[in-house]
């Protein structure tokens, strides 16, 4: 893959407001997880892989994102009342000239991750964990609380994602917060938003909003992963990210 002809669009709007105290001044994105942050630790895998398109959607403390000034700062001026959706529609000025990675700015992972993904050939691809129940019952002793559906062909074709599951035998995988999407991909999502007249985005998760476009014929891929990566919504999550990559 061409990195030069590819978009990075890191979504860090939102505040984290269920870590409580320790998000009042800063982004949980910017959160210390051992020397490093999520975004700190995101921004030198793509570097380091010869991204130079770098850009974050930023929110609330969008000041705080300023030292980095390799990085194209879009900030969602609704991010108080809007969700990662809006965020990532507001991040997608030029995306017929790129193909586009997506990456949530509260996840921490390796960065074979990143290495996977780009090798797909799909228009809209996910990245998934493939051990995902390990790490939810880290997480939580009620899985099921947190987790989303999740059903994929033997083609790698998801025909479930984003519902809430009544029992395990119908997740086959977590979505990781990782996106690449080509040109053709961002085409095919902007006709089904035209199509359906989605207008208020803010009451759709993406996963939501990507089972929905497959409901009504769109193709997104599921390529599995097997490794370490964090998610943090709850302090019980930062503590994890910390043990895990500090």
């Amino acid at each position: 893959m061409d990195n030069s002809l590819t978009k990075i669009i890191i979504l860090a709007a939102g505040r984290g407001s269920r870590l409580g105290k320790h998000t009042q001044e800063v982004p949980k994105t910017l959160l210390k997880i051992g020397t490093t942050n999520c975004f700190e630790h995101q921004l030198e895998i793509y570097q380091s892989l010869g991204y130079q398109n770098i850009n974050v959607v930023t929110g609330f403390g969008s000041n705080k994102f300023s030292k980095y000034k390799n990085v194209k700062n879009i900030y969602n001026s609704s991010w108080y009342n809007s969700n990662i959706l809006t965020s990532l529609l507001i991040g997608l000025e030029n995306t017929n000239l790129y193909t586009t990675l997506i990456s949530y700015s509260d996840i921490i992972f390796e960065k074979k991750a990143i290495r996977l993904i780009e090798k797909s050939n799909y228009d809209i691809s996910i990245l998934y964990d493939l051990n995902f129940l390990r790490y939810w019952r880290m997480r939580n002793s009620e899985p099921l609380d947190d987790l989303e559906s999740f059903k994929i062909h033997s083609d790698g074709r998801i025909y479930d994602i984003g519902e809430k599951p009544l029992i395990l035998s119908e997740i086959e995988g977590q979505y990781m917060g990782i996106l690449k999407i080509t040109p053709k991909g961002w085409i095919d999502l902007l006709d089904y938003i035209n199509q359906e007249k989605i207008t208020k985005v803010n009451n759709l998760s993406i996963t939501e909003f990507l089972n929905g476009f497959i409901k009504k014929g769109g193709n997104v891929y599921g390529i599995g992963f097997r490794g370490r990566w964090c998610e943090i919504d709850t302090y019980s999550d930062l503590v994890i990210a910390r043990e895990l990559f500090s």
